[in-house]
């Protein structure tokens, strides 16, 4: 497995935290890295995005993984298809309380099979939106 994962304070509480997250429709009004989502965040359930990633945006489907209120959102590919041999992944938000109105924010993506070995100082790269995501995220919710 190979794994991005970025970190940002927030001086928000974890409810306005999660309300800004997980209203996912609203995505493209505050940043413009993931777009275009629609989903109502029920497990197991597929939806369609697009991300930009390296200038270019890419048109994406993924499955919801888990969503726990004010603490866990994660989607990915279905881990049940035998695609995952060569290329799976789980990209994930975690929101964690440091105070009533402070929380660590972390945002990440795990990659499994063998495309992401063979590209990894490619992929590895895409940390930089991840932390782009995560500053108008910040920007957002601290208003």
């Amino acid at each position: 497995m190979k794994e991005i994962k970025t970190e940002i304070t927030i001086n928000a509480s974890k409810e306005k935290i999660w309300a800004v997250l997980s209203n996912i429709d609203n995505y493209g009004d505050w940043n413009d890295i993931i777009t275009n989502v629609k989903s109502s965040l029920q497990v197991d359930r597929g939806f369609r995005f697009k991300i930009k990633v390296f200038g270019l945006t890419v048109p994406m489907v993924a499955k919801v993984h888990r969503a726990d209120e004010n603490r866990y959102l994660g989607w990915g590919n279905d881990y049940q298809s035998w695609i995952k041999v060569i290329l799976a992944a789980h990209h994930y938000f975690e929101i964690i309380e440091i105070s009533d109105s402070q929380c660590k924010f972390v945002h990440g993506e795990q990659f499994y099979g063998v495309v992401p070995f063979a590209l990894w100082p490619t992929i590895r790269m895409m940390g930089k939106s991840y932390d782009t995501f995560n500053e108008n995220l910040k920007l957002t919710v601290e208003k």
